[in-house]
């Protein structure tokens, strides 16, 4: 993408609704597959749970005499409401009295903050067992592009078997649920003639001429086996499923919660027009405000004028000079020339720009500005949220995208 004009930075300049996206195997009982909303609470009390429960046949937990402590070894928790209660019951609160003249009421105890959500459990899908929802609406909402042939496909995919069988790991199980998601987007669509995204889907690149005969065998099974899990009435063919595939695996956006774990994967075929840079002067994250998790694009640096192109980083930034290329030449099949790559192998000498303009920290102890392999010590610290960015109106998008792509 191209600007038309000067952007300031702190702009956000695109709003990408989904294709399709999944949340992330490992997580998927704990994040809504329609709003992504993430209940780590209830993530962390599964964990101990499972703990306590692993602890208890070991031999641990044993003879407790008060209720509470049997409850816990057990791995049984009280619902947030009940903490929230006990929590409240152990406050300490003086008897009232009349304040005086200008008395404030410093001393008053804090009452614990009520969560925004308290739910015991998430909503099973009861047609395949293997999505949850955070509450009736985003079943039902999500009914049509879940319940068209995804549920059925997901009911016949053992997972535990796939994985003890065939080694799949969790991202495997995630991309396989990617591709069972957009084939029954893709059909759910042409029954109800709908054509959103179709274009642009198609569109989309697959570097499918640069794996190796190797790589496209191994990528070849794993797509055969999601075209075994789809219904009989899904007529399509292995070479199709895989070039689907493989535009998957380079236009894929992960979805990221605030603490930096993962909620999912997703394919923003409009988002996959932005080019890459290691010295990107855009940045993207996942919409707070939107029920299904657009993606929001905020410009970091100012954008000088027309012509200058507008680049996102498809990869970690905050990884060295030889890292950084030897990921985008595995994953994305280029070799990087952005400036800050060009910078690092024409001037080693010169610092890396990372440590002035991007990271939190100073570099780590025996890093040289002559190493351009060195890694600094974390990545760069999220944007500010769409809701304090000025935004511009969509028939005055600042940017063209090259006909080309």
């Amino acid at each position: 993408m191209v600007s038309r004009r000067p952007i300031e930075s702190d702009t956000l300049i695109m709003v990408c609704p989904p294709y399709v996206c999944v949340p992330y195997e490992p997580r998927k009982q704990f994040v809504c597959a329609y709003c992504f909303k993430e209940f780590k609470y209830l993530e962390e009390r599964a964990k101990a749970s499972q703990e306590a429960g692993e602890g208890a046949n070991g031999g641990q937990n044993a003879g407790s005499t008060k209720s509470e402590s049997s409850s816990t070894s057990s791995g049984v928790f009280p619902p947030p409401t009940e903490s929230l209660d006990a929590s409240l019951a152990q406050l300490q609160v003086d008897e009232p009295k009349a304040p005086t003249e200008g008395e404030q009421s410093t001393n008053a105890p804090e009452v614990p903050p009520m969560p925004e959500t308290i739910i015991d459990e998430l909503l099973q899908c009861q047609g395949c067992k293997e999505v949850w929802y955070c509450n009736e609406e985003c079943r039902l909402a999500d009914l049509a592009e879940h319940g068209y042939y995804e549920c059925r496909a997901l009911a016949k995919f053992d997972i535990p078997w796939a994985k003890g069988y065939y080694s799949y790991c969790d991202d495997l199980i995630t991309d396989i649920r990617l591709i069972l998601r957009a084939i029954n987007k893709r059909y759910w669509q042409l029954g109800q003639n709908i054509d959103e995204f179709a274009e642009e889907y198609q569109l989309l690149i697959s570097n499918m001429s640069c794996y190796t005969e190797d790589v496209l065998t191994s990528l070849r099974s794993i797509v055969q086996y999601a075209n075994y899990l789809l219904p009989d009435e899904v007529i399509i063919s292995d070479d199709e499923l895989l070039e689907i595939y493989c535009k998957h695996r380079v236009n894929m956006f992960g979805l990221w919660a605030n603490g930096g774990e993962c909620l999912g994967y997703g394919v923003y075929p409009r988002a996959s027009y932005f080019n890459h840079s290691c010295w990107p002067n855009t940045t993207f994250y996942k919409n707070p405000d939107l029920k299904v998790p657009h993606m929001n694009f905020l410009t970091v640096w100012p954008i000088q004028g027309e012509g200058e192109e507008v680049c996102i980083s498809y990869i970690d930034i905050s990884v060295g000079l030889k890292e950084r290329r030897n990921t985008l030449l595995d994953k994305y099949f280029f070799h990087c020339t952005c400036e800050r790559c060009m910078l690092q192998e024409l001037s080693p000498e010169e610092p890396d720009p990372y440590y002035i303009y991007w990271a939190p920290a100073p570099p780590p102890d025996g890093y040289a500005p002559g190493d351009p392999n060195a890694t600094p010590s974390s990545p760069p610290a999220a944007a500010a949220t769409a809701a304090s960015a000025p935004t511009i109106p969509p028939e005055e998008t600042p940017f063209d995208i090259p006909p080309e792509k």
